[in-house]
């Protein structure tokens, strides 16, 4: 708008030069006319148009490729980004989840994902009360998967966990007299041998002994009770009802760290960061479960319950590992990403050493180099501070279990064995107790990382840096209160600018970092999947890419059907594209209209002007298809280092269009003069009933 405002000054200047050359050929009514045709010619009226048929082009471009755009306006500002924000389920790592072991047994993925679970419904069918039954109840119940014409609609996660019992979804139909409210019922797929078995006709007496067969008719469970998963709590639990024997459990299943916090320390197995680590530091995904009984209740306590009378005093479970691969196209995008000198980052709400293994796999994080986890613990004044975990490159979940098959490790094994490594139960201020002996673990745990040993932040770029979210918003805090030490501070904003792994991450640090980096890097992009909890993120970025069509697609500017990080490099091309012909759309029309206002002024001082059919000609046959052709200028195949500029008025802007303008000019006063000078030159007489034509009219109008 002020190179505009700048152009609209021209006409005025052009015509107070001209008047008084007009006031003596022209009426006032003509006068009026030639002084409005000064502004069309300075200020093109086509030039808005022509200035967004590059936006326009790459839309059309864009939606060729299955990416789709509610606000084409930050196309230009994706061809800016500089830092990009990933999520990873779904956007860095494959939507589908796969068990890489049950709940009991830590087997191989390369092994039959199925048999786990049989051999759990087998424990759970003879050994109805055990820890085995309450594994595979919980991977039944606790869930919040709904069923709609055969298809579930839910969590991946939930929906492959449920897949592997081989249990089915029942309608409820709630009668009167029912006095507890069944919100859905889960029943077992049986087949024609169980069928028969259960009708009683071909019934061993020692599977009665065993207690397998207690009735007629096989156990179901009744979902009586919800509470959907929380971010912030990082759990979700739910009342089920046996139909059996009318037992109630409360089944709880969240993240590791959680469960531990809320679990009877008594059931917890004295190895279990041990294993969990070896589990996370392989990028699997691990949930771990718990349950209490409830041996008293009604209706009206069912109805009336809150979940913090159930998610407490827990028993553990065990865990469920699941293996979430990382897509083909997502190494490939972050290398060309990176080729290109953008930042590439990583938020996700698993754990802290899943994520890292994960973004190792990514590139996102370099393999060879160390990586030092910044965690929030407790000290011994109950206050929080900043611990770090030092991470090396480590060996396989496939080694680990090589080394360890002729000791497997289920629940009964994991309950005997007695090593612990203070890891994630730091992140809420709660410390093993078995801690203190343990000085083997504790070497990777540090009070200080070596550059806030040695007070030099710059050795930070040395290594690679993730972060939970409660140390990110514990640091954030830090370095926003004004008391903080100075070395602190700038070591914290120091950190947080080399990180590239954040984990743990609720929808509120997403979004608190998604500002955070907006200060640092002018443009930035948020790439998230289909969780309405990223929404905050998608909001808060300059542009945010959906590869989803749910609830995230919503407030994110673009949506992309191609579900992998590729689509997203289409679009930072056709965003640089869109600027870099926009830019060169609005130069050429800048210097056309300041070739034609010399040219039109030049004429006006001799009492002269173009015709009507050359400025027919200039803009049918210059202008338009010059602009159109412009902007249709696709994208190069590959992201440069170097980003278009980001600024119209600009001094390479400027500087390109003043010297075009510049050499112009002195080609038509050059030539004007030179044409005089010519021995058949007649000179033009202004008289008004004459035509336009002339030997001045017919030079510029050529050279222009």
């Amino acid at each position: 708008m002020k190179f505009v405002g700048v152009l609209s000054i021209l006409p005025v200047i052009g015509f107070l030069a001209t008047l008084h050359i007009s006031l003596k050929y022209l009426a006032t009514k003509d006068i009026i006319f030639k002084g409005l045709d000064l502004i069309t010619v300075t200020v093109p009226p086509a030039l808005p148009a022509a200035m967004s048929a590059g936006v326009v082009f790459a839309v059309g471009r864009l939606r060729k490729g299955n990416i789709f755009s509610i606000d084409p306006k930050r196309i230009d500002v994706a061809g800016r980004v500089k830092t990009i924000v990933f999520d990873k389920t779904g956007t860095l790592t494959e939507d589908s989840l796969q068990f890489a072991a049950s709940p009991e047994w830590n087997k191989t993925a390369s092994e039959k994902k199925s048999s786990d679970v049989k051999e759990l419904a087998s424990a759970a069918d003879h050994n109805n009360g055990h820890i085995e039954a309450k594994a595979y109840e919980c991977m039944i119940t606790c869930h919040s998967i709904a069923q709609v014409s055969n298809q579930f609609i839910g969590d991946p996660l939930d929906i492959e966990m449920f897949k592997a019992t081989k249990w089915r979804i029942d309608e409820v139909e709630n009668s009167k007299e029912s006095d507890i409210v069944e919100l859905a019922r889960f029943e077992p797929e049986l087949n024609e041998e169980e069928i028969a078995r259960y009708d009683g006709t071909k019934i061993d007496n020692s599977e009665i002994e065993m207690g397998k067969i207690g009735s007629n008719e096989p156990a179901s469970f009744s979902l009586v009770k919800r509470f959907d998963f929380s971010s912030s709590l990082q759990r979700m639990s739910v009342l089920s009802l046996n139909t059996q024997n009318k037992t109630l459990n409360a089944f709880v299943k969240g993240s590791p760290e959680m469960i531990y916090s809320l679990s009877k320390q008594a059931s917890i197995p004295n190895d279990f960061f041990d294993v969990l680590e070896k589990y996370t530091k392989d990028g699997l995904r691990v949930l771990a479960f718990g349950y209490k009984e409830i041996s008293q209740f009604d209706a009206g306590w069912v109805t009336e319950c809150k979940r913090e009378q159930i998610e407490c005093d827990l028993t553990f479970i065990g865990f469920m590992v699941m293996e979430n691969k990382v897509k083909s196209e997502t190494i490939p995008s972050i290398k060309k990403l990176q080729a290109a000198e953008i930042d590439t980052i990583m938020a996700t709400g698993d754990n802290g050493l899943t994520a890292v293994a994960v973004g190792r796999n990514c590139n996102i994080i370099n393999p060879s180099r160390t990586c030092f986890l910044a965690e929030r613990v407790k000290d011994h004044n109950h206050k929080f501070d900043i611990k770090w975990i030092r991470i090396d490159k480590n060996e396989s979940l496939e080694d680990y279990l090589k080394e360890h098959e002729a000791h497997p490790h289920s629940i009964s094994d994991i309950r005997e064995r007695a090593r612990s490594v203070h890891r994630l139960s730091s992140i809420d201020g709660y410390e093993n107790p078995t801690q203190e002996n343990n000085d083997e673990a504790d070497e990777d745990i540090l009070e200080k990382a070596p550059w806030e040993q040695n007070g030099n932040t710059a050795v930070i770029k040395n290594y690679d840096i993730a972060i939970t979210g409660n140390a990110f918003e514990l640091m954030m805090k830090t370095i926003k209160l004004k008391y903080t030490h100075e070395e602190i501070r700038e070591s914290y904003k120091e950190v947080i600018a080399q990180a590239k792994v954040y984990a743990r991450m609720s929808p509120d640090h997403k979004a608190m970092l998604v500002c955070h980096l907006q200060e640092h890097s002018k443009y930035m992009i948020s790439i998230e999947e289909m969780e309405p909890m990223t929404v905050k993120a998608l909001k808060a970025s300059d542009v945010g890419l959906s590869l989803s069509e749910a609830e995230a697609s919503i407030a994110a500017p673009f949506t992309s059907k191609v579900p992998n990080i590729s689509s997203m490099i289409k679009l930072l091309r056709e965003g640089r594209t869109s600027i870099v012909t926009s830019f060169a759309v609005f130069k050429f029309i800048a210097l056309y209209s300041m070739i034609q206002f010399i040219t039109v002024i030049m004429l006006y001082a001799l009492g002269a002007n173009l015709g009507d059919w050359q400025y027919l000609y200039i803009d049918l046959f210059i202008l338009i298809p010059m602009s159109i052709t412009m902007s249709r200028t696709g994208a190069h195949k590959t992201l440069s280092k170097v980003l278009p500029l980001g600024e119209l008025i600009s001094f390479q802007n400027l500087a390109s269009v003043i010297s075009q303008i510049v050499i112009q000019a002195s080609f038509q006063v050059t030539i004007f003069f030179i044409l005089r000078t010519q021995g058949w030159f007649e000179s033009f007489d202004p008289n008004p009933d004459k035509d336009v034509l002339s030997y001045e009219n017919t030079t510029l109008f050529l050279l222009s």
